[in-house]
């Protein structure tokens, strides 16, 4: 039997696309590598563009509502930039200047009573060894074993393992240096990004009009219009909720008399940047600053989070954030963990709205093919 043209110029395409997946797969681990490798040469590309998402936020309000009266565009943009690029600058050392003072406070306090807590650890232990043999025993069989471990240690240190600790801090420095490096390349980025945005803009739209045909071309506009206006609305929405979650932090902490109130809230609001479990971070580091202060209104202070916290997270957080982006709470809270287990803090931040991305084009889809067939409408 003969096959007609579309049947062979569908094999041809299968055969060629096993073919490709099989040499894909079978150089995977290079394959890997160079992508690696690209990322890393990308990477302030990618800062500033997520640098320039975030600023722009603050850019145009700055510009629609603050400066609106200036007609020249230029200076009106100028202006603006440098405003949200100020007020950002301005949080990040409000919440430092709160934050670190107490943080090194703690630690220093921490240091000078170090010896007279050490001095009634080990008076408790005597008193407790004075009345167990056996434990007596077991705790000079570890010091022995620590001593004997010691030693041996220090006899095997030589040249080679000096050289590889040697070279671990030298890469440690390189990399923080890339890092800065990277930072300070992708903030200059940005700023050309935010500055040029709709000549850019323009700019891609020929460039798209060139490559792509028409129907493709207005589908491409649309996800990325949909895009742009999703993450918008997200960081919107997220700073929101941190801002109303750091003040009922606040407020609870004043009313139970507690230690570090203010500071603790602008940490606790800060990390709460990071989606459902940035919170957690700032009750650890709260409870530490005040388990110096009082170990009763720590564990108090972990139990009045914990009550904050499921009440926030069941009520305020996905109607704030899940409306802000469009998105049903089950969703929002699967984006956070699907984009945490794959990529951290920054798969956290980013899954939130291309879920939404994806769940709006999604509805889109079935919409069209309900009426298309005649059916519901609704989704």
């Amino acid at each position: 039997m003969e096959l007609d043209k579309k049947t062979t110029r569908n094999i041809i395409k299968i055969a060629i696309t096993v073919v490709i997946v099989a040499f894909l797969l079978n150089h995977a681990v290079g394959f890997l590598a160079v992508f690696k490798k690209i990322l890393g040469l990308l990477s302030p590309f990618f800062i500033g563009g997520a640098m320039a998402f975030i600023i722009n936020v603050p850019m145009q309000a700055y510009e629609k509502r603050c400066f609106g009266r200036i007609k020249k565009k230029s200076l009106r943009r100028g202006i603006a930039l440098v405003c949200a690029y100020l007020s950002i600058l301005f949080v990040l050392l409000l919440v430092m200047g709160l934050v670190v003072p107490e943080i090194a406070n703690t630690v220093r306090s921490l240091i000078l009573e170090l010896p007279a807590r050490m001095k009634m650890v080990e008076d408790w232990l005597d008193e407790l060894l004075k009345n167990s043999t056996e434990l007596d025993d077991y705790f000079s069989n570890v010091l022995n074993n620590i001593e004997v471990y010691m030693m041996d240690f220090i006899k095997g240190w030589d040249v080679k393992k000096s050289g590889n600790i040697l070279l671990t801090m030298t890469g440690a420095i390189s990399g923080t240096v890339s890092i800065v490096v990277n930072f300070f390349m992708g903030l200059i980025f940005s700023i050309y990004l935010l500055s040029q945005k709709e000549k850019l803009a323009k700019q891609f739209g020929r460039l798209m009009a060139v490559v792509f045909k028409e129907p493709l071309c207005s589908r491409i506009n649309h996800v990325l219009a949909l895009g742009s206006d999703t993450f918008r609305r997200f960081i919107t929405g997220q700073c929101l909720e941190a801002v109303i979650f750091g003040g009922i932090i606040f407020l609870s902490m004043t009313i139970f008399k507690m230690p570090y109130a203010l500071t603790i809230s602008v940490l606790i609001m800060l990390m709460s940047l990071i989606p459902i479990f940035g919170a957690f971070i700032g009750c650890i580091s709260g409870a530490f600053l005040i388990l110096f202060v009082s170990p009763l209104q720590a564990a108090l202070f972990v139990v009045m989070f914990l009550v904050i916290q499921q009440l926030e997270g069941n009520l305020i957080y996905p109607h704030v954030v899940g409306n802000s982006v469009g998105l049903p709470s089950i969703w929002v809270f699967s984006a956070v963990i699907l984009g945490g287990n794959l990529f951290g803090i920054i798969g956290m931040l980013v899954f939130i709205p291309i879920t939404s991305v994806v769940y709006a084009l999604l509805r889109e889809w079935v919409i069209k093919k309900e009426k298309s067939s005649n059916g519901r409408t609704e989704c």
